[in-house]
């Protein structure tokens, strides 16, 4: 089942069958969202405090920083290099993206990825699977649902 069809199905067992209506829309200043260090090198801020189906993010990766390997989830990702470079591997094939480029793709094929220049990296990277680092790093700075505080 897509992310759209879930949220749609969710929705709609909780009463709001329609997920095309923004509740609240703002515009977002980058250097205001929450930020998170997932590994040394590895920087995100969230450009959104909407609840939608996309999740955007600024990426930067210092030089050498790289995924922990190969890895695969649930919807899909869309990247647009702002500077640096990212050599980015999906299945078998390899891409290098280059500033102003992007790479559209399906979450599911089996993907890793690598800063490999002496340069810092930056990317808009926005993916459809929300809450991708709220198990391994839980916010702190709001009350967590499923704690019920």
């Amino acid at each position: 089942m897509s992310p759209t069809s879930r949220a749609r199905l969710a929705n709609a067992l909780v009463g709001n069958p329609r997920v095309d209506v923004q509740p609240r829309a703002g515009v977002h200043a980058a250097g205001t969202g929450r930020t998170l260090e997932v590994a040394p090198g590895i920087h995100y801020e969230w450009l959104s405090e909407s609840t939608g189906l996309l999740e955007p993010q600024l990426v930067t990766l210092g030089p050498g920083a790289a995924s922990e390997g190969a890895y695969q989830h649930d919807g899909e990702e869309f990247l647009f290099l702002l500077e640096g470079r990212l050599r980015l591997w999906l299945g078998r094939d390899e891409h290098v993206i280059a500033p102003s480029e992007s790479i559209h793709f399906s979450s599911y094929v089996v993907h890793r990825w690598a800063n490999d220049v002496d340069a810092t990296t930056r990317v808009l990277w926005v993916t459809t699977e929300r809450g991708v680092w709220d198990d391994a790093h839980p916010r702190t700075d709001i009350p967590s649902e499923r704690s019920g505080k």
